[in-house]
């Protein structure tokens, strides 16, 4: 029997075409088992790909023009290529170390991106380090897609690790804790983890061992040489290769994205600047207008205003975004203003969206809203609460500490030391980058999401990567013009970047 996806019945419901509500998303199954009106099926092996039409995926082909799988997304690899299917045609997929060597070359590929081996003898799905390719594997029935509706074929049945919806306000961790959802077969795979389809588990793929050798205070000056010249190399492969749009605000990320772009930000789509109208819009306006006026480059600012001239001011309008939001993402979480005004949506259509989600997290950085935290590994109730985000009730701590102990287990013995770093990395993006399906139009992307830069940063000292002197000392070794602007400039009139 085959099996119909509840977000089919969730659209119909809602007198929605599927392929408008989830043209960004995908489900994974044997093939021949799903049906999912408005997606199209590529075949594989014995798998197949059940996608929207904003997917592109690409078929792999060996060096003997012999399928093994199917990619999509977007990375940039270890030479500062853009990742195409044709990068794939040089393994051969009956090779001995076929398997060893295409793991070397997914591990060097950073960005937003999902490949799914099907050889012949191995089946798996291999992912981006930090999870932003979301992807939720229904452990009962062989089927993993990018939302918990699209891996269910009936309502949700409830799980008491999860919170109720009324609480969904909370972070996405604590909306997933230990990637548990409201569904208890499903779960949302943790960042670098491998999905085996062979059996529906989940296993560690990278860090196996300890390649992270810590260096004083006097000895950083070179990483961070090395992560500039890692970062340029992403930043400049994706411009080089595709439109790109580069949103400014007034946090150090998309400074250190515009510093990296480098000699090449001429060539950037847009830069721009998203003003919803909160109190601190003219802080934000101000200070991306200044980046701006530094490099040159005109700034486009995406108001409220244009987002209802564009697409009217029906108060329904909100409610549909907020509605499909949450059907996108199979939650109650929160809807940033960006979306339920309408301004992602003024980005230029099929352009690349750059922004710096993971930066926080190599920067030692913890959830939105809450202090830096003292290490948590005193007792194993502090680490999971530190999973969590929160402090769960102790229903909710029991159900997961098996989850969190396994996990925690796998990292490499002396890597269990620096366990805050593996919960932002491993537990917390994965969950963040769920809301971005919510997303109308545009997938971002993130070039921190990328091996080479995690195992670089965390050889950096805590106290280091914490300070503002990290991100000023990258962006001087990325682009002295970006160095020493402040962050507190004078605000400027509304109508500055109009």
């Amino acid at each position: 029997m085959s099996f119909l996806p509840d977000a089919a019945q969730r659209c119909e419901n809602y007198t929605l075409d599927p392929n408008t509500g989830f043209k960004f998303q995908y489900v994974i199954a044997p093939k021949d088992s799903v049906t999912m009106p408005g997606m199209t099926a590529l075949t594989l092996n014995k798998w197949a790909l059940v996608h929207g039409d904003a997917v592109h995926p690409g078929l792999l082909k060996d060096t003997k023009g012999r399928v093994f799988g199917a990619l999509f997304g977007t990375g940039v690899d270890r030479d500062g290529a853009l990742v195409t299917p044709d990068r794939f045609s040089r393994f051969n997929a009956k090779g001995r170390s076929f398997e060893a060597d295409l793991e070397d070359y997914l591990s060097g590929i950073a960005g937003r991106f999902l490949l799914i081996l099907d050889s012949g003898t191995k089946t798996r799905i291999y992912r981006d380090p930090m999870g932003h390719m979301p992807l939720f594997y229904n452990t009962k029935r062989s089927i993993a897609g990018s939302s918990l509706y699209l891996a269910i074929n009936h309502g949700l049945r409830g799980n008491p690790a999860c919170a109720p919806a009324r609480e969904y306000r909370l972070s996405t961790a604590a909306v997933f804790p230990m990637g548990q959802t409201s569904d208890p077969d499903v779960r949302l795979m943790p960042g670098n983890h491998v999905l085996d389809l062979a059996d529906f588990t989940a296993h560690r793929g990278w860090p196996l061992r300890n390649s992270i050798r810590k260096v004083t205070m006097s000895k950083a000056g070179p990483v961070i040489d090395k992560i500039a010249t890692r970062l340029r190399q992403i930043v400049q492969g994706w411009i080089a290769a595709d439109d790109v749009v580069l949103p400014l605000d007034a946090s150090a990320g998309s400074r250190i994205l515009l510093a990296a772009a480098g000699e090449m930000r001429a060539q950037i789509a847009q830069i721009a600047v998203l003003q919803p109208g909160h109190a601190d819009d003219p802080r934000t306006l101000s200070l991306s207008q200044m980046m701006a006026d530094a490099t040159d480059l005109p700034l486009h600012a995406l108001t409220r205003i244009k987002a209802a001239q564009t697409f009217g001011r029906a108060r329904e309008l909100r409610h549909d975004r907020k509605r499909l939001f949450w059907l996108r993402t199979s939650s109650a979480l929160r809807v940033p203003p960006e979306i339920t005004l309408g301004l992602e949506a003024l980005y230029p259509a099929g352009h690349l969206v750059l922004n710096p989600a993971g930066l926080d997290a190599l920067q030692g950085g913890w959830h939105a809203g809450h202090p830096a935290p003292k290490p948590v590994r005193a007792t194993q109730a502090a680490e999971i609460a530190a999973a969590l985000a929160t402090k769960p009730d102790k229903p909710v701590r029991d159900a997961v500490s098996g989850d969190y102990t396994h996990w925690k287990s796998s990292l490499p013995k002396t890597l269990q030391t620096q366990v805050e770093d593996f919960i932002r990395i491993e537990l917390h993006e994965p969950a963040q980058a769920v809301a971005s399906l919510g997303m109308a139009d545009h997938l971002p992307v993130s070039p921190f999401s990328d091996r080479t830069l995690i195992d670089l940063a965390l050889k950096l000292p805590l106290g280091l990567r914490r300070s503002a002197g990290f991100a000023e000392a990258l962006i001087t070794a990325l682009d002295p013009v970006l160095a020493g602007l402040p962050y507190d400039a004078p605000h400027l009139e509304r109508t500055a970047a109009e």
